[in-house]
């Protein structure tokens, strides 16, 4: 006759910030982020001036980080 396996214990995170999420992996980090916005800026600075207008754009300015860094929402 087969054994059968007994449930153990469910294991207990101490925080949300400790599990690891599989579709972590495929998100942006800050910096990607950041990068695609700057970009987004800079097409439609490309754009407008196509039909005439001035839209200036700060090479120095950058997007506000996440300080969680925390693009999945765990918490």
């Amino acid at each position: 006759m087969a054994t059968k396996a007994s449930p153990t214990a469910t294991p207990t995170p101490a925080s949300a910030a400790s599990v690891s999420l599989p579709v972590e992996d495929c998100l942006l980090k800050n910096d990607e982020h950041s990068e695609i916005l700057y970009a987004s800026t800079l097409l439609v600075r490309q754009c407008m001036t196509r039909f005439g207008f001035d839209y200036a754009v700060d090479p120095a300015w950058k997007p506000p980080v996440d300080p969680k860094g925390d693009a999945a929402n765990k918490d």
